[in-house]
């Protein structure tokens, strides 16, 4: 609709100019024109001879090229289907019958996919390149770390001056100091934590607790657990409990075992104490079932 309003108001304007003697024009559509999905109309005065130039319904796309700036409607149409499973024949009955728009030709959209498809290929080889860059800084540190080499640190007046450490050689690492210096620079910045997620062991979050309490009493910090440990805690009682409940069925097996062939003589050394095997073994099996 705002098209048309702009492109009747260049009409009017460029009659207004013309040279004629047309108080009150009448404009009819004599021609349409299309163009990929795009329209380009022509317009003329009943009333007088005036014959408007080709004025656009659609915006350009400006380009290089000496031939005539493509539509974006078109190029947005291209660049829609690269990103859905369906071709450019379904996509052209799509917009035909689904959305009662004359489709533009198959060529055209052809030749749109190709320009769009290059430049989607740009687009993911710069990403592509700055994940990477990511990627590669990432291990950087990460390799360093986990060599044990460190990085290089320096003071910020070297050692001539104050040094501005705030933890000394000698003092161990403390995850609740930690979380409580943490908490300290977090309130200073007037926010507030209400998760902090460590491992089950850790007392970080008690140290950020702490450390906000002073100024907030009413305020708690909840230790959330992070997504491995859970997992892992909560595998460990049935993992437990089926290797508990086999090795004390081993157990008790092999003692009644070591009973046997201590008792019976050297001719059913090997004999008894295999039945009574196989006999436990059926008997252990109907207990574990009726449980």
């Amino acid at each position: 609709m705002k098209k048309i309003t702009l492109l009747m108001n260049v009409v009017f304007n460029i009659h207004t100019l013309q040279d004629t003697k047309c108080d009150n024009p009448h404009f009819e559509l004599t021609k349409e024109i299309k163009y990929g999905s795009c329209v380009k109309c022509i317009y003329k005065c009943i009333r007088c001879k005036f014959t408007s130039p080709r004025v656009n319904l659609y915006d350009e796309i400006k380009t290089l090229n000496p031939r005539p700036n493509p539509g974006e409607l078109t190029r947005m149409f291209a660049s829609a289907l690269q990103e859905t499973p369906m071709g450019i024949k379904r996509g052209r009955f799509l917009m035909a019958a689904g959305l009662n728009i004359p489709p533009p030709t198959k060529r055209t959209v052809m030749k749109h996919s190709n320009v769009v498809a290059n430049e989607i290929k740009e687009l993911n080889d710069n990403d592509m390149k700055k994940n990477l860059e990511t990627v590669k800084e990432v291990n950087r540190i990460r390799g360093a770390w986990l060599k044990g080499k460190g990085l290089d640190v320096t003071c910020p007046d070297g050692h001539a001056g104050t040094c501005t450490a705030n933890v000394k050689p000698a003092t161990p690492l403390s995850e609740y100091l930690m979380g409580k210096e943490i908490g300290l620079q977090v309130d200073r910045q007037n926010v507030l934590i209400k998760y902090a997620v460590t491992d089950g062991d850790g007392r970080g979050a008690e140290g950020i607790n702490d450390a906000l309490k002073v100024l907030h009493p009413l305020w708690k910090v909840e230790r959330q657990a992070d997504p491995i440990h859970l997992g892992r805690l909560q595998s460990i009682p049935l993992i437990a409990g089926a290797v508990i409940g086999s090795i004390i069925g081993f157990v008790i097996v092999l003692a009644i075992i070591v009973c046997i062939c201590t008792t019976c003589n050297k001719r059913e050394l090997f004999v008894q104490p295999i039945q009574t095997v196989h006999t436990l073994h059926r008997v252990y099996n109907v207990q574990a079932m009726s449980r």
